[in-house]
């Protein structure tokens, strides 16, 4: 089964989410030679997006400040939610499924604002974010 970009990001937030810095992706022999070459142009614009959206977290993972966990109310499953800060005063929360099935309410700290998702996998309500997920699946709050 081809992975999806949102399972490749998961992978590389839960990583961020312990304060890991630094990441290696995939290299191009990799994924031309992998199952299903005839994907490759899905492979490489995913690989792409993934990067992209690991550039834009960069003042956040790189800033020094260690990842602070949010207290989080998993309904099903397990989940990690973390807060990075830019050391600017500008907040990222990571939010990734731990397991094959997962969901989870918490609010954000005083002080982040309202924060909305980037990979659509968290909604917003009262002041409430509730993340529902399958298998490998996050969201960056923003």
């Amino acid at each position: 089964r081809e992975p999806e970009e949102n399972e490749m990001l998961s992978v590389a937030l839960a990583y961020a989410s312990y304060g890991v810095t630094g990441f290696t992706f995939y290299s191009l022999f990799d994924l031309t030679r992998g199952p299903m070459t005839e994907l490759y142009d899905i492979r490489w614009e995913r690989i792409k997006n993934v990067g992209a959206a690991m550039k834009s977290l960069e003042p956040f993972i790189t800033s020094g400040i260690k990842p602070v966990e949010i207290p989080h109310k998993d309904l099903k499953g397990r989940t990690r939610i973390v807060s990075l800060s830019d050391g600017k005063g500008a907040f990222r929360v990571l939010v990734v499924g731990l397991d094959g099935d997962h969901e989870t309410a918490f609010t954000l700290p005083a002080g982040h604002g309202a924060l909305s998702s980037r990979c659509g996998g968290t909604a917003i309500s009262n002041g409430t974010y509730t993340f529902k997920g399958k298998e490998f699946s996050c969201d960056i709050l923003q």
